[in-house]
C-alpha cells in the first residue's frame, strides 16, 4: 500500500522546478529555437541555447509525452500528469497506464452506448457511468472505483482476468500494482503530485510539444 514519500520526488524535479522549466518554454519554443531567428546566432549564443535545451528538455518530454497521451485517451492532461506519478511510485510503465486508460475510456462509451457485454462488466461492480444530471463520469473517476474492487480481491487468476478485461489483454495486469492501492492511495498520490508541481496543464504540454517539435526541426545535438 502506498504511503507518502519520504522524498521531495521521485521523479527528476523538485518542487517547483518543472512548472519553473515549463513556463518558460513556450517563449524559447516561440523566439530562441524558431528557424528565423537561428540564422543569426553566433557561437556563443548557441552554446548559451545548448545550455537552455539541456535545462528543460526531460521537462519538454514529459509535457511532450503528457500531451500526446492526452490525444490518444481523451483524458485531460492534468489528470494524466497525476495518474501518471501515481504509475511511477506504483512501478507501471507509461505505456501500460496510456493503454490501459484508452481501453477503459473505450469500454465506458461502448457501455453507455448500449454495449451489453461491456455494460454488464460495470454492472457486475455497480459502477456508475453517468453522473446525476446524465453526463458522462470522467474515465479517472471510474478508474478510482475500479481501484476499489481491485484492492478488496485476493491476488490470483481472477484479478488477473478482471485487469485483462478492463485495460487490455497485452498490458491490463501491469495495471493491478497501480490499482491496489485503491481510490484513497490513488487520490493522495494524485494530490501529492500537486503539491510537487508536477501537474501539468493542456497549455503547457503544448508548449512541450512544440518545444520538441523544433528541437527537431532543427536537428539539434541534443537529438543526434
Amino acid at each position: 500500500m502506498w504511503r507518502p514519500s519520504s522524498r521531495l520526488c521521485r521523479l527528476c524535479w523538485g518542487p517547483g522546478r518543472l512548472q519553473a522549466q515549463l513556463s518558460g518554454m513556450e517563449a524559447a519554443s516561440g523566439r530562441a529555437f524558431s528557424l528565423s531567428g537561428l540564422a543569426g546566432i553566433g557561437l556563443s549564443a548557441t552554446a548559451a541555447a545548448a545550455a537552455l535545451v539541456g535545462s528543460v528538455k526531460a521537462a519538454a518530454d514529459y509535457g511532450d509525452q503528457l500531451d500526446n497521451m492526452a490525444q490518444r485517451t481523451g483524458v485531460a492532461v492534468e489528470e494524466l500528469s497525476r495518474l501518471q506519478y501515481a504509475a511511477k511510485l506504483s512501478d507501471t510503465s507509461t505505456e501500460a497506464l496510456a493503454k490501459g486508460v484508452a481501453n477503459l475510456s473505450k469500454l465506458m462509451v461502448g457501455a453507455a452506448n448500449g454495449g451489453a457485454e461491456s455494460g454488464k462488466l460495470f454492472e457486475r461492480f455497480g459502477i456508475s457511468l453517468r453522473n446525476a444530471d446524465g453526463t458522462m463520469r470522467s474515465t479517472t473517476e471510474v478508474l478510482y472505483d475500479l481501484s476499489d474492487v481491485f484492492t478488496a480481491m485476493p491476488d490470483g487468476p481472477e484479478k488477473t482476468a478482471l485487469a485483462m478485461d478492463f485495460f487490455g489483454k497485452k498490458l491490463g495486469t501491469e495495471l493491478i500494482p497501480l490499482l491496489n492501492q485503491g481510490s484513497a492511495g490513488l487520490r493522495a498520490m494524485c494530490d501529492e503530485a500537486e503539491r510537487l508541481g508536477l501537474v501539468l496543464n493542456a497549455e503547457q504540454a503544448k508548449a512541450a510539444a512544440e518545444f520538441n517539435d523544433n528541437l527537431d526541426r532543427l536537428g539539434h545535438p541534443s537529438r543526434w
